[in-house]
């Protein structure tokens, strides 16, 4: 009864533990850019589950590494969990990522990777938890670490953390109680009735919380004694009432851009295609010096029946592949307008006709002269595909192009001195602009959310980027590209929508389902070629272009062409957990900057997996000697229990002595081996010690034979033996 109620009681301490370490995970999704915070949550209670279950390493270890892999498959890959492709892709991705790692450049390390370390972590973690609830008996120090990152956590960011605190002072407080207990159970020695899980004590420990907890909530509270901190900071940081700082999402105000952003992965949309996609809004073509306006124009009756719209690409001379999506937005989310993957050739949606502008491509739709808000709808929309040959022909531009071209008077000249030098090797409008796509992805210039500033009265806002800040995000790298290629006469416009979404399901008839959040808003750059139509590029660091571009017909897309696909935004922030249909990373890894190149140059994949392997092996010398009570016991009896020749039951005795201290066993110096010998069997619960000491010391003083001496002893000590295994 007395071992049921000790493992009773460590299963609720543990569990409590565990609970308490939830918190700290609960605020993720807010205070990161990180989703599917539930998978790291599974797999934190898996790691907890075995390590409180005291499994052999050689079978928890293989365990949590099988459950990383199946987390890491859940969150950044599509496909099979047995495809051997997937696995042969994760292994190159951790081998290269481990040289960023080594090599400290930190900014390379892509989200697998960052994610595989948290899930490291986190199996640390839950080693630690264990030791310190249920072999150290204290809590003190975590369950304070925890009130205080709760209400720092509370007072500087989004989450609310009223729930929180209430749980976590609970908790905590249960836990120490609990621990009290455990500490005054063993320093006292009660007698069994104590020894048993304290069920009445317990009782009464709750019903005291219970009452303090409701005292708390309904008692009167006094107002607070000194000012809010947050207000002052905010404004030395220059945010606050009338700031700039604005919550993720797609806002279509663009007149002031500038200043930091607040996570916000609420779903916006489902999406479900074969296909992914860049998803479209609008477009503007009017830039201030602070941000994008665009004019207002009669909206124009559209018939996709007819004709694809809007006009995108002259299908005359660019080979478009038919697309098929349906949009389906979340309950209670209205979006006025259409988001479209390029040009539309149908769409179902009963009951609605739509007006488009056609100076901003904004579709909305309209029922009884009414502008309504769909719930869902099927697009069909053709793709291109676009050639470096055609484009890089010569241009002439028509007149009514020349509004793509304009520049406000107060724009710096140095915009356009700047974009001549980076442009002066290139020999046409398409290499130009790849020469200011690439410059702004290997610049020095830094993809930033946070710390982003925001160009006092008498400043451009694409010169505060370009050269003072150099780091900010979407909306200042694709306006810093629009405008550096109109300085040199080539049209831009810039354009506003979604990037694809994380995955989210997959469908029977072979289509992808993806969720789109506001964290997913995202603006981007489209160039106009003759002939050719609106080509998209993608500036913005670590992001990939929607549109692959071929070198030659039937030849494999331009890889300069893209980046990586991630989330961003007038609003966004790079967006975590995707899946990839091909059984790749999804595409949010920054490998082709300048950094991870430079990386990879002075570091072979050779040399890199030597060094992994060295460290692989460290861990585990590592993780064998923390655990070595588990594994040398059983050692040992593999090592003896089948030798009988005449050193085997001295040796056996010798290696008893040096195993005890491991469980805590330690022999003083002015003991003699039987009073150790009785301490030892006092310990343990046995009588076989000092019958085996007997036996050591007349072999040792008296003489006699060894090996018969190990036939008669050798069951005595195996039963020693067994019972530190057990302990």
């Amino acid at each position: 009864m007395r071992q049921t109620g000790n493992r009773l009681m460590t299963f609720i301490v543990y569990g409590l533990g565990f609970l308490l370490f939830w918190e700290w995970l609960r605020p993720i999704p807010l205070i990161t850019n990180t989703s599917h915070v539930d998978v790291f949550v599974m797999f934190a209670a898996f790691a907890f589950l075995l390590t409180y279950l005291q499994l052999p390493f050689w079978l928890s270890a293989p365990a949590k590494a099988a459950a990383i892999l199946f987390s890491l498959h859940m969150l950044f890959y599509y496909g099979p969990l047995l495809d051997p492709g997937w696995l042969t892709n994760l292994l190159h991705h951790l081998l290269t990522n481990a040289g960023h790692l080594l090599t400290l450049d930190f900014t390379s390390l892509s989200d697998v990777f960052r994610s595989f370390l948290f899930f490291v972590l986190l199996w640390l973690i839950s080693y630690l938890m264990y030791y310190w609830l249920i072999q150290a008996r204290t809590v003190l120090l975590f369950f304070f670490s925890t009130v205080v990152y709760i209400t720092i956590i509370d007072t500087f960011t989004l989450y609310d953390a009223s729930g929180a605190i209430v749980r976590v002072v609970v908790i905590g407080f249960a836990l120490l109680g609990l621990l009290r207990f455990v500490k005054l159970r063993e320093e006292e020695r009660m007698n069994a009735s104590f020894g048993m899980f304290p069920a009445t004590w317990a009782v009464v420990m709750a019903a005291v919380l219970l009452l303090t907890t409701v005292v708390g909530f309904a008692a009167p509270k006094a107002g607070p004694q000194w000012p809010d901190p947050v207000p002052f900071l905010k404004s030395a940081a220059g945010v606050g009432p009338g700031g700039t700082l604005r919550r993720i999402g797609y806002d279509s105000n663009d007149e002031r851009l500038g200043g930091p952003f607040l996570s916000d992965n609420d779903p916006l949309f489902t999406v479900a295609t074969k296909e992914r996609s860049y998803w479209r809004v609008e477009s503007k073509s009017i830039y201030t010096g602070k941000g994008w306006v665009s004019t207002d124009t009669p909206l124009v009756k559209v018939n996709f029946d007819r004709d694809p719209a809007p006009e995108l690409y002259n299908n005359e001379n660019v080979t478009v592949h038919e697309k098929t999506a349906k949009i389906v937005f979340e309950q209670g989310r209205k979006f006025p307008q259409l988001v479209y993957g390029g040009e539309i050739t149908d769409i179902k949606a009963n009951g609605v006709q739509f007006l488009m502008d056609e100076n901003t491509q904004k579709i909305q739709p309209y029922a009884a002269e009414n502008p309504v808000t769909l719930q869902h709808y099927t697009l069909s929309y053709n793709v291109p595909e676009f050639t470096e040959e055609q484009l890089k022909k010569s241009v002439v531009y028509p007149p009514a192009i020349e509004p793509y071209l304009q520049l406000p008077k107060s724009l710096p000249e140095k915009v356009k001195t700047l974009t001549e030098s980076i442009t002066k090797d290139a020999a046409n409008a398409y290499d130009k602009a790849k020469a200011v796509e690439r410059y702004l992805h290997t610049a020095g210039f830094e993809y930033n959310t946070e710390d982003v500033a925001v160009p006092a009265k008498n400043q451009d806002y694409v010169a505060q980027f370009l050269f003072e800040t150099k780091q900010g995000y979407c909306d200042n790298f694709s306006s810093a590209m629009a405008v550096m290629l109109r300085t040199i006469g080539i049209p831009t416009r810039w354009v506003k929508g979604f990037t694809p979404g994380d995955y989210k399901d997959s469908l029977p008839n072979g289509k992808t389902v993806f969720q789109v959040t506001n964290a997913n808003a995202h603006s981007w750059v489209e160039v106009y070629f003759p002939n050719v139509g609106w080509v998209p590029f993608e500036p913005t660091k670590g992001f990939r272009n929607a549109i692959d571009i071929v070198k030659k017909k039937d030849e494999s897309p331009d890889e300069t062409a893209t980046g990586n696909d991630s989330n961003d935004t007038a609003t966004d922030l790079p967006e975590q957990n995707q899946r990839n249909p091909q059984l790749i990373p999804r595409p949010n890894e920054n490998e082709q900057a300048s950094s991870g190149a430079g990386t990879l140059d002075r570091l072979t994949m050779s040399n890199t997996g030597i060094i992994i392997g060295v460290i692989l092996l460290l861990l585990a010398a590592g993780a064998a000697y923390w655990k070595r009570k588990l594994w040398l016991p059983r050692l040992l009896r593999l090592r003896y229990l089948g030798k009988n020749d005449e050193d085997t039951f001295q040796e056996a005795y010798e290696q008893l002595l040096k195993l005890l201290p491991l469980f805590g066993l330690t022999r003083g110096n002015q003991q003699t081996l039987r009073e150790f010998a009785v301490k030892v069997d006092q310990a343990l619960g046995t009588v076989e010690m000092k019958e085996l000491t007997v036996a050591y010391e007349r072999l040792a003083y008296r003489g006699g034979t060894s090996s018969a001496a190990w036939q008669e002893t050798k069951v005595m000590w195996d039963t020693i033996i067994k019972r530190l295994m057990a302990e």
